[in-house]
């Protein structure tokens, strides 16, 4: 009499097949997820430059920056609240992460400008930026010299 069935190494088989398949397919997911946050990071930060040349377009200046030294970041409630209450925006985006966006404008004495700065998830950290990034910039945090994953908008917009 012969028995019908599958052996366990049969079995161990088509278990560790799809164990591999679905390794895998989790591993697209997460890189077309980091695809969108970045997409997403870029698209906000893109937003938030058409605020800051329609508010110096009317103002003939940035708005400051209340850290004189350091950057302020879009989960703190002075990041640029003067484009929501002048209503250049909606509303601050808030990014796909925690202080997704970063905003500085050039102490005195120097240009009236300021740059805007995000950080590509998955990206390598290096000196040369993205296609459409103000990077490689001459210092801060937009560094030619220093390799990081930032995409930076810088003024002149």
């Amino acid at each position: 009499m012969q028995r019908r069935g599958f052996t366990l190494i049969e079995l161990l088989v088509v278990i560790a097949i799809i164990g591999i398949l679905s390794s895998i397919v989790l591993v697209s997911l997460n890189t077309a997820r980091t695809k969108a946050q970045n997409t997403q990071r870029i698209t906000e930060l893109q937003e938030i430059k058409k605020a800051l040349v329609a508010y110096f377009a009317d103002n003939g200046y940035f708005p400051p920056n209340p850290y004189s030294s350091v950057e302020v970041y879009s989960d703190d409630p002075n990041f640029l609240p003067e484009l929501v209450s002048g209503g250049y925006l909606p509303s601050i985006p808030k990014g796909p992460a925690a202080n997704s966006y970063a905003y500085y404008r050039y102490g005195a004495g120097g240009p009236s400008g300021a740059i805007l700065r995000t950080v590509m998830a998955g990206d390598t950290p290096n000196t040369t930026g993205r296609t459409g990034s103000c990077r490689p910039f001459d210092n801060n945090w937009c560094s030619y010299t220093q390799a990081s994953a930032d995409y930076c908008l810088c003024n002149p917009y």
